[in-house]
């Protein structure tokens, strides 16, 4: 269980995971975000599993770990300046927390994962050259486009740079509008 409390910890600081799923002090909270990471499975048997890194509570960055068959990688995005081994461990890193993360859903959450531990030789770790941002506030705008862009596998249909990022907020404001509309947190007058 400590092991357990430690990740969650590190996974709430390091990763975007809705607050409706996000342990906290009550009980039922924490059951429904268990229930939905075990209802989910094993994250390395889906296509895609996205996260979203912050540093140092000030820069926002994307990695990707695709499992498609002939495509397996860790994908790094970051508009902000960085080296490669900087990316090299952030890569890593996330790797290791899936790795952990799936360890504790073969173990607690009972599921039928197999014990593999995936490193930079099952995904070798990509630079995924996103364009660099020239200010200090739209890393985060950077990395929901760029993951977006790669999810639907479209080279660049709106250019990912300084000009285009409050365009890409509109989108941002719109879906986000539309979701709380669909889901009754919004009801229209």
């Amino acid at each position: 269980k400590q092991w357990y409390q430690r990740r969650v910890r590190v996974i709430q600081r390091r990763y975007s995971i809705h607050s409706q799923f996000q342990p906290n002090s009550t009980a039922l909270n924490r059951d429904r975000w268990e229930d939905a990471m075990i209802s989910a499975g094993d994250p390395m048997a889906h296509d895609l599993c996205i996260f979203y890194g912050n540093e140092s509570r000030t820069h926002w960055y994307a990695v990707i770990i695709d499992n498609r068959a002939e495509n397996n990688k860790v994908l790094y995005l970051d508009s902000g300046f960085y080296s490669t081994r900087l990316m090299e461990n952030r890569c890593a890193d996330h790797l290791d927390i899936l790795n952990d993360f799936r360890e504790y859903l073969r173990t607690t959450g009972q599921l039928d994962i197999s014990p593999f531990t995936y490193t930079k030789q099952t995904h070798p770790f990509v630079d995924g050259k996103s364009n660099q941002q020239s200010n200090g506030h739209d890393c985060g705008v950077y990395a929901l486009a760029n993951v977006e862009e790669y999810i639907f596998d479209r080279p660049y249909s709106i250019t990912v740079d300084n000009a285009s990022m409050k365009l890409y907020r509109c989108k941002i404001i719109a879906k986000l509008l539309n979701f709380a509309m669909n889901t009754g947190i919004i009801v229209p007058a």
